[in-house]
C-alpha cells in the first residue's frame, strides 16, 4: 500500500512477495540496504514517474519512506536558483 504526508511517501515493500512485471512469476527482491538517494518510482500504464527520493527504510514494518520530488525540487529551486542566472 502507498500512504502518504505532506513531504514523504511511505510504501510497503515485502522483498519476499514481489511479482515479476514481465513474467507474473513471485520473485525476491534486493535489500533496501544502501539505496537511500536512489529515485522512488510509480509505473501507471505504460508511463513510468519518478515520484521520490528514497531516504528511510522501516525493517520491522517492510515499509519504503521517500521525499516527494516536488518537495525536493522546490528545496533545490530555492537554494541554486540564483546561480543559474
Amino acid at each position: 500500500g502507498l500512504k502518504s504526508d505532506e513531504f514523504n511517501f511511505h510504501v510497503e515493500y515485502h522483498r519476499d512477495k514481489m511479482t515479476n512485471l514481465q513474467t507474473g512469476l513471485k520473485i525476491s527482491t534486493p535489500h533496501v540496504k544502501g539505496m537511500s538517494g536512489c529515485g522512488l518510482w510509480y509505473k501507471c500504464q505504460e508511463n513510468i514517474y519518478l515520484v521520490g527520493i528514497v531516504h528511510y527504510f522501516n525493517n520491522k514494518e517492510s515499509i519504503i519512506s521517500a521525499t516527494k520530488i516536488d518537495y525536493a525540487i522546490g528545496i533545490l529551486n530555492r537554494k541554486f536558483n540564483d546561480s543559474y542566472e
